[in-house]
């Protein structure tokens, strides 16, 4: 049949007084383009208008294609929403004669406007915002889980049917929508391509068809908020968020997966990890639901003051509670021994004081020892003095000598104050390698705690994953059991009905039987009118041999060995019988008498058992029949009951496990606590010691000045 385009439609909505027959329709105004026409937006299913009608906006949703249920699937839609109630959905109304075009009415949907932004444009707006992308992937897992328990399956989950609208996401477009009424039905459309399985057909229509769409949706999303590199690849031209149908084809190459799977996020690696197994599932029912809580623990990051450590952090007024939980600040950005001095950078300090004092017994004391070792060796040139004695009296000479003046050193200028700079020093730096050290092992095992948290994060996420997949599983394995006795409880039903009519017929052929014996029995032959044929004394002879009655005769046999006995009469027995005189023309005769006879008795016999005898005969395979009824309701309610047991024991560890994923963060952060206070008094008493061995080498240094080098300088040149 002739089905209007998009063109045929855009001329009918010129005049809305004729084309629409709804009231508002009609007296409202199209929408238009700047060039005065009606602004269209074009769908692969339909084409929508926006009509004013006093203030009131309405979308107007041309079909552009013929779907000869669509009245009925509107109707069942319609109804289950009302009853639903859901938050994110648009009422509407179809009406089955809404346009008219060329003297034919064709149905149209009308439903409130919506004023928001499409997902993907929503996502490009917040593309550098991850918080926002994530809040609201949170919120279309919500969604999603909504329709769910609503036993809706939506059929085309994709950005253009999901509305952001006031940060709270609406969802559009309800033509391929499944709702229990609608169960048995094939779907009349098979939905976006890079939101769908390739295996995707039109008998997929059932509560799991949103499940793949939800997957890629919620991987896309994640993908683009938490890695930034995901983002180079967002193209709104795309008709896909990230993910499209190329990537589910040949997952082997496709880059946007690959970066899925090496993502720094752990939960996000796990998810993709699970998606991947869906891509070769050959049955769509196998693919779980995604729960809402897998996320429920992912956060985005916020700028903080990690370059400033804590102990400037409180003198600037900056709260320790900024210090993000997932970047620490590492011991490399701590201050080290000199990281304050620039403090002292721009102080005027004085010039180290010079060495005091005459000398003089110094100077005497260098003087007298050089006299003595001259003398010496003087002595060892002109005297016999032994070589060996002479050169230790040599060697000790000048150790008295440095001996005495370091002497002399020690007791001049080790005074109280620089043995307190230089032992303070000292134990400034043992304690500041100390509390690095410490420092370390808190960041350590801060680290290992957040690596834990990460790996049971993930752990959980697999976990609900499995428990969805276990329950699905079990559930469709209680099914395929249940199908399969109720499939042989089937043959064994239809075995008995067969039996049962094969019974009844043979019953009655017994019954009509045994009338046309007790007929036959009834015709003699000797008072059979054969007068011509067979003589009195043939019918006596035939009466000898047991041939008294029509009944007796069955039928012939013609015997080719024997020709004096060559023509026989078969009796009730089955036994071939010759009687004398009977010849192949008398034999003949007999029994075209005899059939003459049973087609006239046949056509009085019973052509129906007696009520009693059917009910009696039946009887039997009533009871069997009940016992497999009764059989077939012990099972169902086995399975049933079955089912129940595994939705709920899914359902428990579900709830377990939610509780765990939500107690993780909780449980983390109240272990990560005690380590996260003893850092921050361990940066802080860091930061003390750094400034106080700044002081502390700043006095050392004012004794820099005084060694025994300079000491010696003293003694020669003053």
């Amino acid at each position: 049949m002739w089905w209007p385009s998009p063109s045929d439609y855009q001329d009918a909505v010129q005049n809305p007084r004729v084309a629409f027959s709804d009231n508002e329709l009609r007296e409202g105004v199209v929408v238009s383009d700047a060039l005065g026409l009606p602004k269209p937006i074009s769908g692969s299913f339909a084409t929508v208008y926006q009509v004013d009608y006093r203030g009131r906006r309405h979308a107007v949703r041309c079909f552009l294609r013929h779907v000869p249920d669509i009245a009925q699937r509107y109707a069942a839609i319609s109804a289950y929403l009302q009853q639903a109630a859901l938050s994110f959905t648009v009422e509407f109304s179809f009406l089955p004669q809404g346009i008219r075009l060329r003297g034919q009415w064709f149905p149209v949907l009308k439903m409130d406007w919506v004023e928001g932004s499409r997902l993907d444009v929503y996502v490009a707006q917040h593309l550098n915002d991850p918080s926002a992308l994530l809040e609201i992937t949170r919120q279309f897992l919500h969604l999603a889980d909504a329709l769910r328990h609503a036993h809706i399956a939506h059929g085309d989950l994709q950005h253009g049917n999901l509305l952001v609208v006031n940060h709270e996401l609406r969802l559009l477009d309800y033509d391929g929508m499944f709702v229990p009424a609608l169960a048995g039905m094939t779907s009349n459309e098979l939905g976006q391509p890079n939101y769908q399985h390739p295996l995707r057909s039109p008998r997929d229509y059932d509560l799991y068809l949103d499940n793949f769409s939800v997957w890629v949706i919620t991987l896309s999303l994640l993908g683009l908020a938490l890695d930034p590199e995901l983002r180079f690849s967002f193209s709104g031209a795309s008709e896909a968020l990230l993910l499209q149908q190329s990537d589910f084809a040949n997952p082997a190459h496709s880059k946007r997966l690959s970066a899925l799977q090496h993502s720094p996020n752990p939960t996000l690696r796990a998810l993709t990890q699970s998606f991947l197994t869906f891509l070769f599932a050959r049955d769509l029912r196998a693919i779980p639901p995604l729960e809402s809580n897998a996320i429920a623990a992912l956060h985005a990051g916020a700028p903080t003051h990690t370059n400033l450590p804590d102990w400037l952090r409180e003198r600037v007024g900056i709260m320790p509670a900024l210090t993000p939980p997932v970047a620490p600040m590492s011991s490399a950005a701590l201050p080290v021994a000199n990281g304050a001095d620039w403090l002292f950078d721009h102080l005027q300090t004085p010039p180290p004081p010079r060495l005091e004092g005459s000398f003089r017994a110094e100077k005497y004391l260098l003087a007298l020892t050089a006299l003595v070792f001259f003398f010496v060796v003087g002595i060892m040139l002109m005297g016999p003095v032994d070589p060996f004695l002479g050169g230790v009296v040599l060697a000790l000479i000048p150790s008295v000598g440095v001996f005495a003046l370091t002497l002399g050193f020690t007791l001049r200028y080790n005074s109280p104050e620089r043995r307190d700079a230089l032992r303070a020093v000292r134990k400034l730096e043992q304690e500041q390698a100390a509390l690095t050290r410490r420092i370390q092992e808190l960041e350590a095992q801060r680290a290992e705690l957040e690596q834990q948290e990460q790996e049971a994060l993930t752990k959980l996420v697999k976990q609900q994953t499995d428990n969805a997949a276990q329950e699905q599983a079990a559930l469709a394995a209680l099914e395929r059991d249940l199908q399969n006795e109720l499939a042989k409880l089937d043959a064994q039903r239809q075995k008995l009905a067969a039996q049962e009519t094969e019974t009844l017929a043979a019953a009655l052929q017994q019954l009509q039987a045994k009338h046309i014996q007790r007929a036959l029995e009834s015709y003699r032959i000797a008072d059979a009118m054969l007068p011509g044929i067979i003589p009195r004394e043939v019918k006596q002879k035939l009466a000898a041999h047991g041939f008294v009655t029509a009944a007796d005769i069955v039928n012939f046999q013609v015997n080719v060995l024997n020709a004096g006995k060559r023509f026989c009469l078969v009796n009730r027995q089955g036994k071939a019988v010759y009687v004398e005189g009977i010849t192949p023309e008398r034999g003949v005769a007999l029994i075209l008498w005899r059939r003459t006879l049973e087609a006239r008795v046949k056509r009085q016999a019973p052509d129906a058992l007696s009520p009693e005898m059917t009910a009696s005969l039946r009887k039997k395979f009533q009871d069997a029949q009940i016992s497999i009824q009764v059989e077939e309701i012990k099972k169902k309610q086995e399975t049933a009951n079955a089912k129940t047991r595994v939705t709920a024991d899914a359902r428990q560890e579900q709830a377990r496990l939610t509780r765990e994923m939500q107690e993780l963060p909780a449980r983390a952060r109240r272990e990560r606590e005690s380590i996260e206070q003893e850092l921050a008094q361990r940066r802080k008493l860091l930061a003390e010691k750094d400034w106080a061995l700044v002081l502390a080498r700043r006095q050392l240094a004012n004794f820099a000045h005084i060694s025994f080098f300079n000491y010696l300088k003293s003694i020669l040149w003053r």
